[in-house]
């Protein structure tokens, strides 16, 4: 016989770790139009070149911040929906480790490596420019090889949590 709060729970865990998965898909997705924004204005910088490549290089930035602007706001919808998606998985436990528990033991480890990944982006505003954006990627990657993991001392936890979830003791 099944438990229908712990297929609920079990539900929640799945939904979180697709919407984690999610910002991970859409910061990827985001970066490359950055990258070739901020490459296009550094060329477009470069001094002495013909006026034509200047205009072509500052062109070509134009066109990809505005594509880094439309695939930067799907990103933070996706930030937004990750972080209710943790708060509301959070919010079924009165105990943040048993809810991390609970996303371990629902999800495939690769699956949870990438959640792991993506709390960093949650944790953080990502900034709405080109330049800011790719700026803040090695502090992500440091963040993410340098937190510590599930089992280890000074492990913060994969959920989001709003730090204010009623009935939830923190790790």
């Amino acid at each position: 016989m099944t438990n229908p709060q712990s297929d609920w729970n079990a539900h929640l865990a799945r939904e979180y770790a697709s919407a984690c998965i999610a910002v991970m898909d859409a910061a990827n997705a985001a970066l490359g139009p950055a990258n070739e924004a901020v490459g296009a204005r550094n060329m477009a910088a470069v001094r002495p070149q013909h006026e034509i490549s200047i205009q072509t290089f500052t062109q070509l930035a134009g066109a990809k911040e505005a594509e880094f602007s439309r695939l930067y706001q799907a990103f933070e919808s996706t930030v937004a929906a990750a972080r209710a998606a943790g708060v509301k998985l959070a919010a079924q436990f009165r105990d943040l480790s048993a809810a991390e528990d609970c996303l371990l033991f629902n999800i495939d480890l690769e699956i949870y490596s990438q959640v792991g990944a993506a709390i960093e982006f949650l944790r953080v505003t990502m900034p709405s420019d080109p330049r800011g954006f790719q700026g803040m990627i090695p502090q992500i990657n440091h963040a993410i090889n340098n937190t510590p993991g599930y089992g280890q001392p000074g492990f913060q936890g994969s959920i989001y949590t709003d730090g204010h979830t009623p009935g939830v003791n923190y790790i």
